[in-house]
């Protein structure tokens, strides 16, 4: 196995997240990022291995399979060939761990996270080493791990947590799911074996895990070792791998107190049990040295006699124990599904045979019946067919007496149809009249309709005029009023004029009187002393009635018999106004304008 299929899993994880849009591709750009990071890591940064990535094919993106060609023919072929399985683990460790770097948010991002980012991290390794790259068209191209190999990791972290596996439960579940995602692998391990359990022990189950698959120990515990300067024997915790046997003073150091590399030339060898000598020993001859090791029992004993020389088997091997051992499992569970697929195959090849035989008789017997049913039928078909037979002589029969009548009917229609004729054409005729006068009552209508809106025209000036005339009727009635109130006031007036009436007539008298005795007396130059307001031969002259006020006097007395009370009321408001305000009597007063009729309301044409 080369060092690029023992990466893809871990590689592709790291693709799989710069493909943001998740459609099988990823920009250049982005993985020219990745491919100089492999390249540091794989110790050929001087080669600037990510170069010719710009140049490789015209697109600007790539999917996984031509990135794992470029890396294949472009950085991986440059690493040499005699690549020691210690150098090949520890690249796959550091590139494994660069994709985790990548792939950690996503894998962190969960719902209800149980375990702690170092299991998780450990069981993304476990899952990258024991997972394969599948290119089904349901499943599209992404790693996935295998039920067979879930159920082996599950049923080892679930002994390391001290519980029993229930491999009847999960194979319920791997009916249901064939293939897991990693996170549905660890979804299923948090939720069904993680809760409610302590960290430590997660941590401590995880690493048993680990240890298992990535680091390939095939078996761990505690063993006893000659000690070469003193008798006795000292306990060591030993972990065996397939390339060394490592032991500890305490579980738990960081470096081993021993350490013995393996080789196809290592010799392990089961020492004879002697009286004496402490039981369960066990050899090991490696570089030169040879290590006599104790067991507790004699079953730890030949388990790591066997763990030993399978150790030994692997290793010069370029992958490692668990990967042969997963590469085989995977190999008969593929044997095993294609075996099952042929089987189904035939199976169901052979119920095909047998149904199709089964309709094979199945048909020949409903031929059969349908043959002796399409006899008997045919019996009654014929008997059927001379009752029709004579039927139809009948109906011939009745057919030509019937087409005669038919021929007497349809000579009868002739008739009908030439009255019909006429009869069309007449009302023809009625409905050209019909719509003569229709045409006519049309453009009568349309006359109608004119004088209509001419009238509604005259009706809309009438109303104007009504609205005009009772506005003009509301100023005329307001004059009316107006013309009242100084009726009322005139009248007024004249009530007192007619009062005073008397006082102006006696007054006049009096003074006519008076002038004819200064007419008479004028020459003796005697006035009379009865008045104080003749005393003064000035004031007399100017209450003196001129000529054409007797004039006027005596007009209106002799023509109206006699001084009407319009003519009265004129001299007193003259006589009164000569007394008050010493008006010339000589002008005859204005006589004021009769008040102007009412004019009577119009009333609106109909």
């Amino acid at each position: 196995m080369d060092l690029l299929q023992m990466t893809e899993n871990s590689i592709w994880h790291a693709f799989n997240v710069l493909d943001t849009e998740q459609h099988g591709s990823v920009a250049k750009s982005k993985l020219k990022v990745l491919t100089q990071n492999l390249g540091t890591l794989l110790d050929l940064a001087d080669q600037k291995v990510e170069i010719g990535l710009a140049e490789f094919r015209s697109t600007s993106t790539l999917t996984f399979e031509h990135y794992k060609f470029y890396l294949t023919h472009e950085v991986y072929s440059r690493l040499p060939e005699d690549l020691s399985p210690e150098q090949m683990r520890q690249y796959q460790a550091a590139v494994e761990d660069a994709c985790w770097l990548l792939f950690r948010s996503a894998a962190l991002k969960r719902d209800m996270p149980t375990l702690p980012e170092d299991c998780v991290h450990r069981l993304f390794r476990v899952f990258c080493c024991l997972g394969e790259l599948m290119s089904d068209p349901d499943l599209a191209q992404q790693v996935v791990m295998n039920a067979g190999e879930v159920d082996y990791v599950a049923s080892k972290f679930v002994q390391a947590l001290g519980r029993v596996w229930d491999s009847a439960d999960f194979k319920q579940l791997a009916e249901i799911i064939h293939h897991f995602k990693f996170a549905i692998f660890l979804a299923f391990l948090e939720t069904r074996y993680a809760q409610d359990v302590e960290i430590e022990a997660l941590r401590e189950a995880v690493s048993e895990v680990y240890d298992l698959v990535v680091e390939d120990v095939l078996l761990s515990g505690q063993l006893h070792r000659r000690a070469s300067c003193l008798r006795g024997y000292r306990p060591l915790w030993c972990v065996l791998t397939p390339r060394a046997l490592r032991c500890f003073r305490r579980r738990g150091d960081a470096r081993p107190c021993l350490e013995l590399m393996f080789s196809p030339q290592t010799q392990v060898a089961n020492l004879i049990e002697q009286a004496g000598v402490r039981p369960n020993r066990l050899s090991v001859t490696a570089d030169g040295r040879t290590v006599q090791l104790a067991a507790p029992d004699y079953k730890t004993k030949f388990q790591w006699l066997s763990a030993l020389e399978t150790a030994v088997a692997f290793s010069a091997a370029p992958q490692g124990h668990q990967r042969h051992l997963a590469a085989a499992r995977r190999a008969d569970w593929h044997q095993t599904e294609a075996q099952q697929h042929e089987d189904d195959r035939r199976r169901l090849s052979q119920i095909n045979i047998m149904d199709s035989t089964k309709a094979e008789l199945e048909a020949e017997r409903l031929a059969r019946a349908a043959a002796e049913a399409q006899a008997a039928e045919l019996e009654m078909q014929k008997a059927e067919e001379e009752r029709k037979l004579a039927e139809l002589e009948e109906t011939r029969l009745e057919l030509e007496r019937l087409l005669q009548e038919e021929k007497q009917a349809k000579r009868d229609e002739e008739l009908v149809r030439s009255a019909q004729s006429r009869h069309i054409r007449e009302e023809w005729e009625r409905r050209e009249e019909l719509e003569r006068l229709q045409s006519e009552l049309t453009v009568m209508l349309d006359e109608e309709r004119q004088k209509r809106e001419a009238f509604e025209v005259l009706q809309k000036t009438k109303e104007r005029q009504l609205e005009e005339a009772q506005r003009h009727l509301r100023e005329v009635e307001e004059g009316r009023v107006k013309l009242d109130q100084e009726l009322k006031a005139a009248r007024s007036k004249l009530i007192a004029a007619e009062r005073s009436k008397g006082q102006v007539e006696s007054k006049l008298r009096v003074r006519e009187r008076d002038v004819a005795l200064l007419a008479t007396h004028g020459q003796t130059g005697l006035l009379p002393l009865r008045s104080a307001s003749f005393r003064d031969p000035r004031e007399f002259a100017r209450l003196a009635p001129s000529s054409s006020f007797r004039a006027e006097l005596n007009n209106n007395t002799r023509g109206r018999g006699g001084a009407g009370p319009t003519t009265r009321r004129r001299l007193a408001a003259r006589v009164e106004e000569a007394e008050t305000d010493e008006v010339d009597l000589s002008e005859p007063p204005e006589v004021p304008p009769p008040p102007p009729p009412t004019p009577a309301a119009e009333h609106p044409a109909g």
